[in-house]
């Protein structure tokens, strides 16, 4: 198992736990069972691209950070997140961490032309 795929599946668990999002929720939200996500973090089988991307949006990060030895917890928004949340309460916030991060590489952009 290469180094990378343990960052992303070590990261993708460290976040997790750290918006207090239980599995079922992620699953849910990725459209999986549950046995897949805790499967994933196990290093038992692996996610899509896709089913990663979709993650990040609703952990509030970058696909990039997952592959970091260290993400830093501080680029997750945990302030939102509790454990009574629907799956569309999901979906929103996964809409609106889009749109934070979009904005982010646009201001990241703005200063290299700068």
């Amino acid at each position: 198992m290469s180094k990378q795929y343990t960052n992303i599946r070590n990261n993708f668990k460290l976040v997790r736990q750290y918006l207090k999002l239980t599995q079922i929720q992620v699953a849910a939200f990725l459209e999986l069972d549950r046995k897949v996500i805790s499967g994933f973090e196990r290093g038992v089988c692996s996610l899509s691209v896709s089913s990663l991307e979709r993650a990040c949006q609703l952990f509030g990060i970058n696909y990039a950070h997952l592959l970091d030895e260290e993400i830093p917890l501080t680029l997750a928004t945990a302030a939102v997140y509790n454990a009574g949340l629907s799956s569309e309460s999901l979906e929103d916030i996964a809409a609106i961490n889009t749109i934070a991060l979009n904005v982010l590489e646009m201001e990241k952009l703005l200063q290299i032309e700068d």
